[in-house]
């Protein structure tokens, strides 16, 4: 054995902003989402999100030169925004 750990959804925190840090107004400066941080954020399992790609309906993604995927941030954020279900003002 390598001694090697594969990162689990378990091991992964999720991003936090540094408050004193700027945003950039640059989408290519931005820091990127590891696909174990996008499910612990979506709370759903490997096999869902990429069913969800199959389907053409999951945060795009940025596909690195090794076959892994890592997110925007501002991608995922107006993934998120387009799912959002609208409630009628009238509604109960």
């Amino acid at each position: 054995m390598t001694g090697r750990h594969t990162p689990s959804v378990h091991d992964t925190a999720p991003i936090t902003p540094d408050p004193t840090v700027p945003a950039s107004t640059d989408p290519i400066a931005e820091p990127l989402l590891t696909l174990p941080q996008i499910l612990i954020e979506l709370a759903v399992p490997r096999s869902t999100f990429y069913r969800w790609r199959l389907l053409g309906d999951a945060p795009r993604a940025v596909r690195l030169p090794n076959g892994q995927l890592r997110f925007r941030r501002t991608d995922l954020d107006a993934w998120i925004r387009d799912h959002l279900e609208h409630v009628p003002e009238n509604h109960p």
